[in-house]
């Protein structure tokens, strides 16, 4: 369990977060940034809601970009405690003005802003705020070298057309209440009041959802389930099912780039399972230099087709470099950001023709 957290721990990147993210701001932050943004690293042990709304009111809130889709004019703030970076805040972002709406449209994934505004008051525990000033205090060029990503879903068609679709869990938390819905490359999120449906759903879950959708707020929709039918939540196939068992997956090869939460590159696969895309991470916990092997591995199957990559909405991926990979799929959280494989040796992965 000790390397199991060690390689957690690299993976994120803990040391270079504190490095070179936020702590800076507390040495260099009246130079780097205009006032009144600055970083109080008490003001956000814990999480505290009262603590964050009085920096959103103040200083100003200070986070990361964890996502933003302009056509929906949807954004996402993500807030982490200065120690621990697996304790972290969503927050959805709502402009004031058309001026913000246009900054935020322009913010990208990893971007370091500071948010200035109000907490909203909102009957759903997805805690909602109110943007009047939009700061970046540092931008992450990852995903930028490649062209804007244009979404492929039209998500209000989509759910126009039919009262329930087939998706994937997006996001889970507050124990079922908070429920994200990804549709294709879009996401959209689903009121919850009745969390007996929803509460032992985890993170990669495919399900069947009967909603309707709700006349406000309408951009980006948000959908409830369907009060007329009798099981609005059906579980087409459950990740969690598949914990501890040995698979041989294939797929086409995804990359991570090297990020303010990831200190180095990390690949996984792209599995489709009816037409649903889940990306199963490659890793192995159980030894650091097997770990090691597998991701030069794997850099060198990526770098040697390069060319052929394409930008996804948060990653990149090569449809020319299909894999087979033979390992045990692990699942511990409902919040887990991709179901992982657990490779033994660099041999259990072997490239196989495209299709």
């Amino acid at each position: 369990m000790r390397l199991h957290h060690k390689i957690l721990l690299a993976l994120a990147g803990v040391g270079l977060l504190i490095a070179l993210g936020f702590n800076v701001l507390t040495k260099s932050g009246s130079e780097a940034i205009a006032a009144p943004c600055e970083y109080d690293p008490a003001a956000y042990v814990g999480l505290n809601p009262d603590s964050l709304s009085r920096e959103l009111e103040t200083r100003g809130l200070i986070g990361e970009i964890h996502g933003v889709n302009s056509p929906l004019n949807m954004a996402v703030l993500s807030v982490r405690e200065p120690e621990n970076f697996f304790s972290h805040q969503e927050f959805s972002v709502v402009a004031a003005n058309d001026t913000v709406q246009t900054q935020l449209n322009a913010l990208h994934r990893h971007d370091r802003v500071c948010l200035q505004g109000t907490a909203l008051k909102n009957p759903s525990p997805q805690p909602h705020i109110r943007v009047e000033q939009v700061q970046v205090l540092g931008t992450w060029d990852g995903l930028a070298a490649e062209e804007d990503y244009e979404y492929e879903m039209d998500l209000p068609a989509l759910l126009r057309d039919t009262t329930e679709q087939v998706g994937i869990v997006h996001a889970i938390a507050a124990g079922g209440k908070i429920l994200v819905m990804g549709f294709g490359d879009a996401i959209a999120p689903l009121v919850v009041t009745d969390p007996q449906w929803t509460a032992d759903l985890y993170r990669g879950d495919i399900i069947r959802v009967h909603y309707q959708i709700q006349a406000q707020p309408n951009q980006p929709p948000h959908l409830r389930l369907d009060p007329a039918v009798a099981a609005p939540v059906e579980v087409v196939d459950a990740i969690a099912a598949k914990h501890g068992q040995l698979a041989t997956l294939t797929g086409s090869l995804v990359k991570f780039p090297q990020s303010p939460q990831l200190k180095f590159d990390v690949y996984g696969l792209d599995v489709a399972t009816d037409d649903i895309h889940r990306i199963f991470t490659l890793i192995n916990f159980s030894d650091m230099d097997t770990f090691t092997a597998l991701r030069e591995r794997l850099a060198q199957l990526w770098d040697a087709q390069a060319d052929t990559a394409q930008r996804d909405r948060n990653s990149l991926s090569n449809p020319n470099i299909t894999l087979t990979a033979t390992g045990t799929i692990n699942v511990i959280s409902p919040d887990q950001a991709n179901p992982q494989l657990l490779i033994d040796t660099v041999n259990d992965i072997t490239p196989t023709p495209a299709t």
